[in-house]
């Protein structure tokens, strides 16, 4: 059996980290929307109070779990916007943390066919 995740770049790869355990990979992809499906709303949240702090902690948690499961677009997102608030650039982030939260509701949408 073979699951269909477009949105992971390199499939093998993530499968061979995982022994090949294809039910491993549906529940470690179902914890993540579970885990981030409110990560817009949080981060922005967080942002209008100001604090800077958690709502960058959001985006390194989010950027690291990306990176694990293979899931290159929501990584590559979260890199270019950890590093534009690493820089406190938080005033000119607003294309970077649209994109990342686009990308991240993308995948969680994908995702969603594997949680029945």
């Amino acid at each position: 059996m073979r699951i269909n995740c477009d949105f992971i770049e390199n499939i093998d790869e993530v499968m061979e980290r995982l022994g090949g355990n294809e039910l491993l990979l549906i529940r470690l992809l179902v914890k993540f929307r579970t885990t981030y499906i409110n990560s817009r709303k949080n981060f922005s949240t967080l942002m209008e109070e100001n604090n800077i702090e958690e709502a960058y902690r959001i985006v390194h948690s989010l950027k690291g779990v990306a990176a694990n499961l293979g899931i290159d677009p929501v990584y590559l997102s979260a890199t270019v916007l950890e590093n534009k608030m690493k820089l406190k650039e938080y005033n000119s982030m607003q294309t970077e943390q649209q994109l990342l939260f686009d990308e991240l509701e993308t995948v969680l949408g994908q995702i969603k066919e594997y949680n029945t």
